[in-house]
């Protein structure tokens, strides 16, 4: 039987595939540049702390790091953190890029974050939280559908961007044109969301909410 060519239907070759595997992780260990990375847990799992000594090992290695607040955790409760991490206030003004967007990426400010992205070699680029950054981009956190068609997007972009060097221009689906580089890590994000909707089930049935609400009589 033979098989119709043209389509993504067609049996590849296993070894072949395996044959360059990727490079190892680079970024505080665990995470591959170019690679985007979810962090999922309930609220008060640690999510953003690891995310942000991901971000100092980054600032560490010499490198700068962004980091999109679109969760209101705020820049004086991350700056609290980043120094009892160890990290000196000179090193975080000189490589900690952070950003409290309240408009999607589009004509200007897009080319401006693209432009910024590629002079300090940003390896990592952290949004803190998924369903709010969702909110930005007219998605909605609650809707099955929104949330694929997010994740459907950002795959295809991968796809389309295979093979090219980071500083090609590409061209998006609403014909904004960026680089190959932002592509890859403007999507590289921590997956927070808060009280996913199992969590909320949850939640209905018995009444607590986060990790120390039976402290306070202790």
């Amino acid at each position: 039987m033979s098989l119709e060519r043209g389509h993504s239907w067609q049996p590849l070759n296993l070894v072949e595939l395996a044959a360059n595997p990727p490079e190892p992780p680079t970024i505080g260990g665990l995470l591959y540049p170019a690679k985007r990375t979810l962090l999922s847990g309930e609220t008060e799992s640690l999510k953003t702390w690891l995310a942000l000594i991901l971000a100092k090992a980054e600032m560490d290695a010499g490198y700068a790091v962004a980091w999109a607040d679109l969760d209101a955790m705020g820049a004086g409760e991350l700056l609290d953190r980043l120094r009892l991490l160890g990290v000196p206030d000179e090193t975080i003004a000189q490589r900690f890029l952070h950003f409290e967007p309240t408009e999607t990426l589009k004509q200007g400010r897009l080319d401006d974050v693209c432009a910024l992205l590629r002079d300090r070699a940003v390896r990592l680029f952290v949004v803190d939280a998924f369903n709010p950054m969702l909110n930005l981009h007219g998605l909605d956190p609650t809707s099955t559908q929104d949330v694929e068609t997010f994740w459907r997007e950002v795959a295809a972009s991968k796809a389309a961007t295979a093979g090219l060097d980071l500083d090609s221009p590409v061209t998006t689906s609403s014909g904004r044109v960026v680089s190959v580089r932002w592509v890859f890590l403007h999507m590289l994000e921590e997956y927070a969301r808060h009280n996913g909707h199992a969590d909320l089930l949850r939640e209905r049935i018995d009444g607590a909410t986060g990790d120390f609400q039976h402290r306070a009589s202790s």
